[in-house]
C-alpha cells in the first residue's frame, strides 16, 4: 500500500509525538499535581463552616451570644463527618470482600445512606459535648 501523502502522515506522527512529550513531566523534581487529601478537605470544609458562622454572626443575631461555640461545633462536626465518610467509603468494600460478600453491594447509595445517618449522630454527639452547660 502506497501513501498518497507521506509528508502529511509524517507531520501528524511528529505532532502526536510532540504532544506526548509535552504532556510528560519535565523532570523527576517536578511531579504531576495530586488531588488534595482527605485531611486537607476536612480542614477546608471545617474552616468554611466556621467562617460562615463567624461572619454571619457579625451581621445578624441569629446565633446569639454563643456563636463561637456553635462555630466550633460545626467545624468539628464537618471534620468528623468528612473523615468518617472517607473511611467508610474506602473500607466498606474491603471489609465486605474479606467477609466473602460481593463488594459491589457497597454501592454509592448504600455508602451515602450510611454516612448521612452516622453524620447526624456525629453532629449531635459533638453538639452535646461542645454545647453542654450553655445551650443544652
Amino acid at each position: 500500500m502506497t501513501d498518497k501523502h507521506p509528508d502529511l502522515l509524517e507531520r501528524i506522527r511528529l505532532r502526536l509525538d510532540d504532544s506526548f512529550v509535552a504532556s510528560a513531566p519535565a523532570s523527576p523534581s517536578c511531579p504531576p499535581p495530586t488531588p488534595p487529601s482527605s485531611s486537607t478537605t476536612c480542614g477546608i470544609l471545617g474552616t468554611v463552616g466556621f467562617l460562615r458562622i463567624s461572619v454571619w454572626s457579625a451581621f445578624a443575631p441569629t446565633y446569639g451570644p454563643h456563636w463561637l461555640l456553635v462555630a466550633i461545633t460545626v467545624f468539628l462536626s464537618l471534620v468528623g463527618v468528612v473523615l468518617w465518610g472517607t473511611l467508610a467509603g474506602s473500607m466498606l468494600p474491603i471489609a465486605l470482600k474479606r467477609a466473602g460478600l460481593d463488594p459491589a453491594v457497597s454501592s454509592a447509595p448504600f455508602v451515602a445512606t450510611l454516612v448521612d445517618d452516622t453524620g447526624i449522630v456525629i453532629y449531635f454527639e459533638v453538639a452535646a459535648r461542645v454545647l453542654r452547660g450553655t445551650l443544652l
